[in-house]
């Protein structure tokens, strides 16, 4: 069995509206070439800059939320809708919705690990400062395909990811914001480690570098493959490209390299 996957690696800028409408534009284009599935990135209707998380949070199930839904359901394609700052109630939440081709949700996660670190000396990441992190993980289906949804960070954690393997996982969507200097260094390294970790499919869409605020931003958003491979590699800069996924190909990965014995 073959998915086509539409991977889409927009940039932020100050205008959320501009952000949101090329964001679903992007999408159409993809749905129009054959896609089945569309994922967007992290923090992809605002920069990612800290002080856009708070101008740019919309309530739970908000516009952005509407044009995704809607979005799935004319182009009757399943949308990974990237993720959103969300405030629900009185926490504020890095929140990714799932809605099916019939424009239906089905599924809701929130980012479970925060990033909390030193990127490098005297440079700090602390996204608990804006957000608070999720408490629940799970999978759904797309296509008779088991597959769930992780953030990011979360990237950093393998038994976060051998529990959604636990649950019958084949493919995780993983959209991410890595900046240039830990992307580099462990963006591709650590997705396609937990696609081999997983024997199966990683699809990760991240934002895209700019000359203006999203100039710190890597790119290059990947899928990675059951042996650990890279099926495709966007650009640094805005894109969006199909990558056909041979699903047959988890089996064999399984055979061969003994992972279920």
């Amino acid at each position: 069995m073959k998915l086509k996957v539409g991977v889409i690696q927009t940039v932020g800028t100050a205008d959320r509206d501009y952000n949101v409408n090329r964001g679903i534009e992007k999408g159409e284009e993809l749905a129009h070439q054959g896609a089945e599935v569309l994922i967007y990135p992290e923090f992809w209707t605002c920069p990612y800059r800290t002080n856009y998380f708070t101008k740019f949070e919309e309530a739970h199930r908000g516009s952005t939320y509407k044009k995704l839904k809607a979005l799935a359901e004319s182009e009757k394609v399943f949308v990974v809708g990237g993720t959103i700052p969300t405030l629900d109630g009185v926490k504020r939440y890095n929140r990714c919705y799932v809605f099916n081709d019939k424009g239906e949700e089905i599924f809701t996660y929130d980012k479970r690990y925060l990033a909390d670190m030193e990127a490098k000396k005297g440079v700090y990441i602390r996204e608990c400062d804006n957000f608070s992190n999720g408490r629940s993980i799970g999978v759904f289906d797309i296509k008779c395909i088991t597959a769930s949804v992780a953030v990011c960070y979360d990237l950093r954690f393998p038994e976060l990811f051998q529990a959604i393997k636990d649950m019958g996982a084949k493919i995780i969507f993983m959209p991410v914001a890595f900046g240039k200097l830990t992307g580099e260094a462990h963006y591709h390294l650590l997705t396609r480690t937990r696609a081999h970790d997983l024997g199966g499919f990683i699809v990760s869409a991240t934002q895209g570098c700019d000359e203006d605020l999203n100039r710190g931003c890597y790119g290059k958003s990947i899928v990675a493959g059951p042996y650990g491979d890279a099926k495709i590699v966007l650009s640094d800069f805005e894109d969006a490209r199909i990558c056909e996924i041979d699903l047959d190909e988890i089996e064999e990965v399984h055979r061969s390299l003994g992972m279920d014995r």
